[in-house]
């Protein structure tokens, strides 16, 4: 079970160590309608609307860009 605000997310715009960015519209949206503000190990939910998976954020790396750690393997398909 996924617990934690659902966030949209990319799953396809992840950055060179698997994690996903959290750079995207619909992720300042969904932050800003929620009133969200990401931090070091925050549990969140991500999802792209067909694709969901608990996640982890995780402070910038060298982009400068917040990220979000995800099990790949526990990625579930939204019915």
């Amino acid at each position: 079970m996924c617990s934690g605000p659902t966030i949209y997310a990319d799953f396809q715009n992840a950055d060179q160590d698997g994690f996903v960015r959290l750079n995207t519209v619909g992720t300042f949206a969904d932050l800003a309608r929620l009133g969200v503000t990401l931090v070091d190990g925050l549990s969140i939910v991500i999802s792209d609307g067909e694709l969901r998976s608990q996640a982890t954020v995780r402070r910038p790396g060298v982009e400068g860009i917040w990220r979000a750690q995800v099990d790949w393997g526990a990625i579930t398909e939204i019915s």
